[in-house]
């Protein structure tokens, strides 16, 4: 396991920030094949830890060394829902998961990059062997008030705040699956975005002994869950299109493909 330190504008850039101005001006992609997932969706309590700072974030690659090896390329791309319609098609709101041919992957992502790069996050490669899965995370912390611990002194009532930390990010988990077709790479591909909501919801509270109100946080989060079979090959690549985010007109697209 291998965890990088990252800076917390390449997450936002993935979880929070809004499209820029600039409208893409896509073609659609040739031959797509939808294929069946399982996608899970809804708001959440954010997972709480001990304290931390303001804002750690972090990139955790897990994966195995082996000889046969192969390395599977994840890339997010930020899209608002016409222009990810422009590419393929109205698929509602929700996300949708496509066979695409590689080199339509790739006429896709340099028309964007020649047009708004910053709409491109590359994650690496995880390396998955027939006997081992693999895992790439983007993960940040965010620390807020969780409550208050009362003090009492002769007259006086003191209160510590409780800090701890709610988790947001993106991870994707590889698991392979036997492969029926020669020089194939099958796979469980599984999914989960958690988008904090900020500013965080608040609720004032009065301490023991105390006159004055204090403010505690109580984070949620919009979690999704997305559960897909695969098969990666040097004519097939996986594009998972249609993943919600919190800002209105704006989705998520991934792109899994071997190296």
């Amino acid at each position: 396991m291998k965890t990088l330190p990252i800076l917390p504008s390449v997450l936002l850039a993935i979880l929070a920030s809004a499209c820029s101005t600039t409208h893409l001006s896509l073609a659609p992609l040739e031959g797509p094949t939808e294929v069946p997932l399982t996608w899970r969706a809804g708001w959440e309590q954010t997972p709480t830890h001990a304290e931390a700072g303001e804002l750690d974030t972090s990139v955790d690659f897990s994966s195995f060394t082996a000889v046969n090896t192969t390395d599977v390329n994840v890339v997010v791309v930020r899209l608002g829902l016409s222009e990810s319609e422009a590419l393929l098609g109205e698929i509602g709101s929700r996300p949708a998961a496509f066979q695409v041919a590689p080199a339509e992957i790739e006429r896709m992502l340099s028309a964007i990059s020649a047009q708004d790069g910053g709409r491109i996050t590359d994650l690496g490669s995880i390396g998955v062997a027939p006997d081992r899965a693999g895992r790439v995370a983007i993960t940040g912390q965010k620390a807020y008030i969780a409550a208050f611990e009362v003090s009492q002194t002769p007259g006086h009532a003191i209160g510590d705040p409780i800090v701890q930390v709610a988790e947001h990010g993106i991870t994707v988990h590889l698991a392979p699956r036997a492969s029926t077709e020669k020089g194939a790479l099958d796979l469980d591909v599984n999914l989960t975005l958690k988008n904090l909501e900020l500013p965080m919801r608040e609720r004032k509270l009065t301490l023991f002994g105390s006159a004055e109100p204090v403010t505690v946080q109580e984070p949620a989060a919009l979690i999704q869950r997305i559960q897909v079979n695969a098969s990666l090959s040097g004519e097939r690549a996986l594009l998972i299109a249609g993943i919600q985010t919190l800002e209105k007109g704006e989705t998520h697209l991934i792109v899994l493909r071997r190296n």
